[in-house]
């Protein structure tokens, strides 16, 4: 392994040709959640949804979304060792945006050795739509692989959709999903037959593309219908199926979350329970047993957490209830799974653990404002 000095940080549109795919806004405001208990107050959500105004009952107008192709000349891209999916330019900059969540971003210095294997592979045409936290199921269906099936649609079958390798990586990387659920969903997404699966390592590229959206943050993307056309598609082949429940709680499977100490844990699994909800955990099952479980569920209850994710492949007149909770010392909670509800037609209600919401009392009035 060679000494690989990267110089820096630039953004992509610096660093990178821009080519304009689709300017896409949600064609009206997004309803507000459904009231958990009454005089709850909703802006610790909200407060982080962007928008341009609001709807007649308040709810956010969210701006137009402009997504964009990248391509980044005679590059290199990294996987492994807290670098998946960071870009380099020509010069050995990083690309700003496709270093989120890797090391070399979380520590704000560019100029760092990267100790990643050199690659002997060089290629012409690649697209990376995975980022630093893929192993997390959130980040590999909404980036990893919800980028990847746009581009699989866009882009030529000469360009080599990349991957990180499941196998070459479990043995040390801790991924909260099996590798089945990993081969299912590659298929599911129809990404068979053009992706490239590579070991951790520095590699060589031609021509290095990505996506990016304006506004900037990761989670923009879902907001397009392109996005989330994927995911309709792939919930295609699911049907409704007897015995399957219909009241699902996402659990993990140690059965505790860092999101929720014992005693919470504990009232919680008591209020559902006796509330008819069935206990899942997904993070062991394979791809295929998740998405049936969530399309022939009605209710969906658990804490904020990847799993929830699978609301992708949910019926439109499901109803979620988010336990969610400030994970960053501020007041604001993260909306990512009320904005995926909308857009899927679903609908969402959450509580605040952070405004002392989860006690069984609340839990409880949350639960049956839901059904």
């Amino acid at each position: 392994m060679s000494a690989f000095q990267a110089t820096g940080f630039v953004d992509a549109a610096a660093g990178a040709d821009r080519a304009l795919v689709a300017i896409q806004g949600p064609p009206r405001p997004y309803r507000l959640p459904i009231r958990a208990y009454p005089g709850q107050d909703f802006g610790p959500i909200l407060r982080r949804v962007p928008r341009s105004g609001l709807g007649a009952d308040g709810g956010p107008l969210v701006p137009a979304v402009r997504l964009d192709l990248y391509t980044v000349e005679d590059g290199w891209f990294a996987i492994g060792n807290g670098l998946d999916g960071v870009v380099l330019t020509a010069d050995r900059t990083i690309v700003s945006e496709m270093a989120m969540f890797s090391e070399p971003y979380r520590d704000r210095t560019g100029d760092v050795v990267l100790g990643t294997p050199d690659a002997d592979a060089v290629f012409d045409d690649v697209f990376i739509g995975f980022d630093a936290a893929w192993m997390n199921w959130y980040h590999w269906l909404c980036f990893a692989l919800g980028r990847s099936s746009l581009a699989a649609n866009l882009l030529p079958a000469s360009c080599n959709i990349i991957l990180p390798d499941y196998i070459a990586r479990v043995g040390g990387t801790h991924i909260r999903f099996g590798v089945e659920a990993w081969r299912q969903s590659i298929a599911a997404l129809g990404l068979d037959g053009r992706t490239r699966l590579l070991p951790a390592g520095l590699y060589r590229a031609r021509k290095i593309r990505f996506f990016w959206t304006v506004p900037g943050e990761p989670t923009n993307i879902t907001y397009l219908s392109l996005f989330q056309d994927a995911f309709t598609r792939a919930q295609r082949g699911l049907s409704i199926r007897p015995g399957v429940p219909r009241r699902i709680l996402v659990s993990r499977e140690s059965g505790l979350d860092p999101r929720a100490d014992q005693r919470e844990t504990d009232v919680l699994n008591a209020v559902a329970a006796a509330h008819g909800f069935t206990k899942i955990c997904f993070e062991r099952m394979d791809f295929r047993a998740q998405c049936d479980t969530v399309f022939n569920a009605d209710y969906v209850f658990g804490l904020h957490g990847a799993g929830l994710a699978n609301i992708l492949f949910g019926k439109p007149d499901l109803r979620l209830l988010e336990l969610n909770r400030p994970l960053d010392g501020g007041p604001l909670l993260r909306p990512w799974f009320y904005l995926l509800a909308h857009a899927r037609g679903q609908r969402y209600s959450y509580l605040n653990g952070g405004a002392g919401d989860f006690s069984a009392e609340r839990i409880a009035q949350a639960i049956r404002s839901l059904l």
